[in-house]
């Protein structure tokens, strides 16, 4: 199982002229390989209209935008051996 973290949450592209949220998420697969990933969440749609009204929404959002491609870099870096990223001693000879 992967731990998702969202370490990114900011408004995009500054808080005076803010149309959307950046969301991103450090996501560490259970093999110790971890990678970042993030999207915007525009707040209003192509009719003015609010579509999201909080945080907690942005990350919803950015969550169920962001859900498979997460899904195919978790499986892709849990297929990977558990020596990749270690540390290798050669042998005293």
């Amino acid at each position: 199982m992967a731990d998702i973290v969202i370490s990114r949450l900011e408004l995009y592209p500054n808080a005076e002229e803010a149309t959307g949220y950046v969301v991103g998420f450090s996501v560490a697969s259970g093999n110790a390989k971890s990678f970042y990933i993030d999207t915007v969440v525009d707040i209003k749609d192509e009719d003015d209209n609010i579509v999201v009204s909080s945080e907690d929404e942005a990350v919803e959002d950015a969550y169920e935008a962001l859900k498979a491609e997460i899904e195919t870099k978790i499986t892709e870096l849990e297929a990977k051996s558990n020596l990749l990223g270690t540390v290798f001693i050669p042998p005293s000879s």
